[in-house]
């Protein structure tokens, strides 16, 4: 399964494509998560990104990116990553993905029994429909 988000904020988009190389980047999971964010009043919507997907030279990009912005040496970004992850503010992507398991369970609290169907299960239906 994967869950992408697209950048929409705009000048945001343009640091992504200096620091990923694209305006789409992996996430953890699909489910938003409310954070405490530095420079932000209150706590944010925000998605995951999955760290594990990025290439070398998106994270040592990505690492200086975050050393400048927040002032803060790149070895200790570099050592607390993985440990601080990358929060991605909900209000500024769109989330592609392709849960079907998160997709069933937002229409039919039975996602197990969605799980269990058979093609014949589906074709039987068809046929009672049709008839």
């Amino acid at each position: 399964m994967t869950t992408i988000a697209k950048i929409t904020n705009p000048e945001r988009r343009r640091d992504w494509l200096v620091v990923f190389g694209t305006d789409e980047v992996q996430l953890v999971s699909p489910i938003p998560q409310l954070a405490s964010l530095p420079g932000l009043d209150g706590s944010q919507v925000v998605y995951m990104a999955d760290l594990t997907k990025l290439d070398a030279d998106q994270r040592g990009r990505l690492i200086t990116f975050i050393a400048a912005r927040f002032h803060v040496p790149a070895d200790v970004v570099a050592r607390d990553l993985d440990t601080v992850g990358l929060p991605i503010l909900g209000g500024d992507v769109t989330i592609i993905s392709n849960d079907i398991g998160l997709v069933l369970s937002s229409v039919d609290d039975d996602v197990d029994a969605w799980r269990e169907l058979t093609a014949a299960d589906l074709e039987d239906e068809e046929e009672t429909h049709a008839a």
